[in-house]
């Protein structure tokens, strides 16, 4: 089932809200491509944007959750931490075993949990301290 974007994964930050966005669009073409819909994007496009985004837009949230003084920014930081644990782990697999349809499930289900489990638990703390 496809994830949908909707204002109640707003943060209040222009910057972080459109990140978020993006990967909404990026779990939806891993679906896509997990359907047999995905067109011109491969799994290794979709890998290699997840590599970069949770190397950029994780800095850059945890800065400005930093700079707001936002009170679940160790949390945070420390849920970031395991993501990309999780995430190396599956790039071991991937390097290992190569690209299957398994192991791009597993991907879309920790992804999509992330989604709707961090963004809107966590990440959605930030509005009030964007907004004070």
């Amino acid at each position: 089932m496809a994830v949908i974007w909707d204002d109640s994964f707003k943060v209040g930050n222009t910057t972080i809200d459109n990140q978020h966005q993006t990967l909404f669009k990026w779990m939806n073409k891993l679906e896509d491509l997990l359907n047999g819909k995905g067109g011109r994007t491969t799994a290794n496009d979709i890998i290699s944007y997840l590599r970069t985004y949770t190397r950029t837009h994780f800095c850059y949230e945890e800065l400005c959750m930093q700079r707001y003084s936002c009170p679940v920014a160790e949390k945070n930081s420390a849920a970031h931490d395991k993501f990309m644990e999780a995430f190396q782990k599956f790039e071991t697999k991937l390097n290992a075993d190569g690209v299957s349809d398994r192991l791009l499930r597993e991907l879309h289900k920790s992804i999509e949990d992330w989604l709707v489990n961090h963004i809107y638990k966590i990440d959605t703390k930030l509005r009030a301290c964007v907004t004070e």
